[in-house]
């Protein structure tokens, strides 16, 4: 009895030092964190200058946020999961209409014996039209279908494609102006609106409107690659770090942070090339201050206790008993 309370009140002490707060989770490196009583504060001193131009290029720049040992060790074992992306590409998952067809949910089904971890934000492709995301979602092993809430991301089609009422295809993490719109508003106008904005921005216009028409754009065929190339290796450097800020211009454009390296590194590529686009469609050189990457910050990282309510205010947590696998969350 004496050693199940032991290990019992082990395993509540490591949840509860495995916060997501800034004791746990530093902006660039833990070196740069000054704390002040309840007060949190920035050592801007010429490394981190450095560390901001490092992770600079063209209109991005990312903050990387990095754990310590106090917060890694206890998400260390956690989920070797599938993303979507390989669950679609290896044909684990199965993405299809509601019966008689629904604009705003589409039935998931797990048919493997992996968990998959989808993002809110990501985008499919087939079915009756494109839709994005609308949920983080976990999907269990021989899952059965799960209903998800999904927006249209191409206004002009309401018919089957080859694929029938099956969607097959994957395009990424939609933008963060279209995202957001999904995540944090749910509102379908709103994200038509955002659609629009964005393939008028790229001149990708099409018949149905679709938001997978970027992939033709010109400017972005051109400039897209030098930002991922820039950013990828930055982003794999360093086994701890779990998540970023991305900025542009005068702005936040979201944030985004996951409970271990591994589950960030899968994620990584996709969640660059959203704050990439967004960067080059609506961004501009970086201004920003860095004591207002760390204001939006506390926001939710300075109070655990209203910590999830402040996320799902602005953003998304998903969760797994009790464990915090991703937040993402937006400037209000």
């Amino acid at each position: 009895m004496k050693r199940i309370i032991f290990i019992s009140c082990l395993i509540l002490s490591q949840m509860i030092h495995a916060q997501v707060n800034f004791r746990n989770i530093s902006i660039l490196d833990a070196s740069f964190m000054n704390f002040n009583n309840a007060a949190v504060s920035l050592n801007e001193n010429e490394a981190f200058k450095n560390m901001e131009s490092k992770f600079t290029f063209g209109n991005l720049r990312l903050y990387m946020l990095k754990a310590n040992q106090v917060y890694l060790n206890p998400n260390r074992n956690i989920g070797n999961y599938l993303s979507l992306q390989e669950a679609l590409k290896d044909k684990k998952i199965l993405i299809t209409e509601v019966e008689g067809g629904q604009v705003n949910n589409l039935h998931f089904e797990n048919i493997s014996k992996d968990t998959i971890m989808i993002l809110a934000g990501e985008v499919v492709t087939g079915g009756k039209q494109d839709r994005v995301i609308g949920q983080d979602v976990l999907l269990p092993p021989k899952s059965g279908k799960v209903l998800v809430s999904v927006f249209c991301v191409e206004h002009g089609r309401w018919s089957p494609k080859t694929t029938g009422n099956q969607f097959t295809g994957y395009y990424g993490v939609s933008t963060n102006s279209v995202r957001s719109k999904a995540v944090v508003d749910k509102n379908q106008h709103a994200v038509w609106d955002n659609v629009a904005k964005v393939n008028a921005q790229n001149k990708t216009e099409s018949s149905t409107g679709t938001y997978t028409k970027l992939h033709t754009s010109d400017v972005l065929s051109k400039e897209l690659p030098k930002y991922v190339k820039h950013f990828e290796d930055l982003v794999n450097s360093d086994s701890t770090y779990i998540g970023f800020v991305a900025v542009s211009g005068d702005s936040i454009i979201a944030c985004d942070l996951f409970a271990n390296n591994q589950l960030f590194k899968k994620q990584a590529p996709n969640l660059i090339k959203s704050s990439a686009i967004e960067a080059i469609t609506n961004g501009s050189v970086v201004t920003i201050a860095a004591s207002s990457v760390l204001s939006f910050l506390s926001k939710f990282m300075m109070n655990e206790e209203r910590q999830e309510d402040e996320v799902k205010s602005s953003g998304t947590m998903l969760k797994n008993n009790n464990k915090k696998l991703h937040i993402n969350y937006y400037k209000k």
